[in-house]
């Protein structure tokens, strides 16, 4: 099968090669690192604190469990909280709007 066929060629550098504008594939590149925004966001912060919750807060509420909680049920339900709260905030601060 040769090159000017229907089918996929694969070509090791392709995405270097200059486009029909004259473009030599800077946009495939992305942005360069110090122009990207690196600041943390509210998002970040309020991930920072589920964490902090997640690994300070939880042992201690299952630790100081209530007393009418039996202990059992301290070792199973209250392990979820963190793991929820986790799984959801983690997703809801890396997704931008």
């Amino acid at each position: 099968m040769s090159a000017d066929d229907d089918g996929y060629t694969h070509r090791p550098g392709a995405a270097r090669e200059s486009d029909d504008d004259g473009d030599r594939g800077e946009d495939l590149q992305g942005a360069h690192p110090e122009a990207a925004d690196r600041s943390v966001g509210s998002r970040g912060w309020v991930l920072l604190g589920v964490l902090a919750f997640s690994l300070i807060g939880a042992p201690l509420l299952i630790l100081f469990r209530p007393p009418s909680l039996p202990y059992w049920a301290a070792l199973l339900a209250l392990p979820m909280l963190p793991a929820i709260l986790l799984g959801a905030v983690g997703v809801w601060a890396t997704t931008r709007p």
